[in-house]
């Protein structure tokens, strides 16, 4: 069930995201990475502020710009 849950969770926030210009790399994983363009330090420094928690990905994927 959770499974099931996460997946349509995920397509809708891709959706949604993307009705906004904001595209997601497709995955079956249970996150969503996004490219918004912008250094991922800035982004998260940004969000946690507003008291949203992001893992900047670019170490792992060697891209500056992947949260």
């Amino acid at each position: 069930k959770c499974v099931r849950e996460n997946a349509a969770e995920r397509s809708f926030l891709a959706r949604e995201l993307e009705g906004r210009g904001i595209f997601s790399v497709p995955s079956e994983a249970n996150f969503v990475l996004l490219d918004l363009g912008l250094p991922a330090e800035d982004i998260f420094s940004r969000l946690m502020q507003k008291g949203v928690i992001i893992r900047p990905m670019h170490a792992a994927v060697g891209r500056r710009t992947l949260a």
